[in-house]
C-alpha cells in the first residue's frame, strides 16, 4: 500500500485516548483539592465554634459578675447553635481558703475560712473543652493542657 493511504476498517486511537487521559487527570486534580478542602474547611468550622464558645463564656462571665455584685437583677445569653455541647456540672471542682498561722503561737495552725464545692459550665467540642468555673473562663487543649481564657474576679466587701 502506498504511504498516506489507509487500509479500510482501521482507524486511528490516539485522539479518542487523548480525550480519557485529559478527563482523567482534571477528574484526579478536582477529587485531590476537594479532599484537601474539606479537611481544610471542617478544621476552620471547629475553629470557628470554638472562638464562637470563647466569646459566649467571657460574656456570660460579664454578666453574671453583674448579677452577683448586684448592678442587675437578671441578664439573659443566648450561646448559640452550632458543633459541641454545653452542659452544667454540679460538683467539678472546689475552692478552700485557708489562713495559715493565724495566731502567733503556734506555726502549724490554720484556720479554713472557706471551703466549698464549685460547679462549671462546660463546654466540648471534639477533644477541646472550654469551662466556666470560679469566676474564670478556661481552656484545655488537646494535649491535656490548660489555658486561662479570662481570669476569675475576686470581690469583697
Amino acid at each position: 500500500m502506498p504511504a498516506g493511504t489507509r487500509r479500510p476498517g482501521t482507524r486511528g486511537q490516539s485522539s479518542p485516548i487523548a480525550y480519557v487521559l485529559v478527563f482523567a487527570i482534571v477528574m484526579a486534580g478536582m477529587a485531590i483539592i476537594v479532599l484537601i478542602g474539606v479537611g481544610g474547611l471542617s478544621e476552620t468550622q471547629s475553629q470557628s465554634e470554638i472562638q464562637r464558645a470563647e466569646h459566649s463564656m467571657t460574656l456570660f462571665d460579664s454578666r453574671a459578675a453583674m448579677v452577683a455584685l448586684g448592678d442587675s437583677n437578671g441578664q439573659t445569653i443566648s450561646f448559640g447553635q452550632g458543633g459541641g455541647t454545653f452542659e452544667v456540672q454540679e460538683d467539678s471542682g472546689w475552692m478552700r481558703i485557708v489562713h495559715n498561722n493565724y495566731t502567733e503561737d503556734d506555726d502549724d495552725e490554720r484556720e479554713v475560712i472557706y471551703n466549698k464545692s464549685m460547679g462549671s459550665l462546660r463546654y466540648e467540642n471534639g477533644d477541646r473543652s472550654l469551662a466556666y468555673q470560679g469566676g474564670g473562663v478556661w481552656e484545655r487543649g488537646t494535649e491535656g493542657e490548660a489555658r486561662m481564657i479570662s481570669p476569675p474576679e475576686f470581690h469583697y466587701r
